[in-house]
């Protein structure tokens, strides 16, 4: 169940056959009286219904006055990206690829914001720990803007191997850190690496610290601890 505008307008476009029933206020025709229109072709019910009717629906105020409900995308696989990375490692001049890797980032909001940030500046995928790590859901699907269909997020049942496995094909593990570490205004990340981010309060593990080439931090006035990881994950 996705709502939002530019969510759903992005599932429309990169896989419109996984939609399986459109909810839409009536001024949204103008938005996507296309795809409704491919939808009846497709004898796929679409529903013109009221704002009331779509808060049920959703759960909640925030529709946007649109809601797809969409057949979940195949789960993206580790062992393809760690495939392209090694290709790419075999080219006399190896394309850019950055990384992120999210620990115990669980709120779905804030998920949400960092795989905006990262569709929009380019990051090939988001990594998280399986066993720990909460999905995106319809709220940070929304917030996204539409990202999720530009960025994969894949869960890693063993992260510490899978971060060695990126590093032996040539990007380094880079941590951010609330205090200590190198400016992130100074320090000249490379063209490849991945980078970590922590949960707010607990930050990034010891054993997180000890794989990484080094610790990076955002400098400012100290009047607060520390940003929100959503807008860490933009600077």
């Amino acid at each position: 169940r996705i709502h939002g505008v530019a969510a759903c307008r992005a599932i429309a476009h990169a896989r419109p056959l996984d939609v399986r029933k459109a909810f839409l206020l009536q001024e949204r025709l103008r938005d996507f009286g296309w795809f409704v229109e491919d939808m009846a072709r497709r004898r796929l019910g679409y529903n013109i219904v009221s704002a009331e009717d779509l808060e049920t629906i959703t759960g909640g105020v925030h529709h946007e006055g649109v809601c797809f409900y969409v057949d979940p995308a195949p789960p993206p696989s580790f062992d393809d990206l760690l495939n392209e990375v090694a290709a790419m490692q075999r080219k006399s001049a190896p394309d850019a690829v950055r990384v992120l890797y999210l620990d115990g980032v669980k709120n779905p909001h804030n998920l949400g914001a960092i795989v905006r940030t990262a569709a929009h500046f380019g990051v090939r995928a988001i990594l998280v720990p399986a066993a720990d790590a909460a999905g995106l859901g319809p709220a940070g699907t929304r917030v996204a803007e539409g990202g999720a269909e530009s960025v994969d997020i894949i869960r890693l049942n063993r992260p510490a191997e899978a971060l060695v496995a990126l590093k032996e094909r040539g990007l380094p593990l880079f941590v951010a850190d609330a205090h200590e570490g190198e400016s992130v205004f100074t320090v000249e990340l490379p063209p490849r690496c991945v980078l970590a981010l922590g949960a707010e309060r607990e930050g990034i593990s010891d054993a997180l610290r000890k794989l990484a080439r080094r610790a990076v931090f955002i400098p400012g006035t100290g009047n607060v601890e520390s940003l929100n990881v959503g807008t860490a994950a933009s600077v």
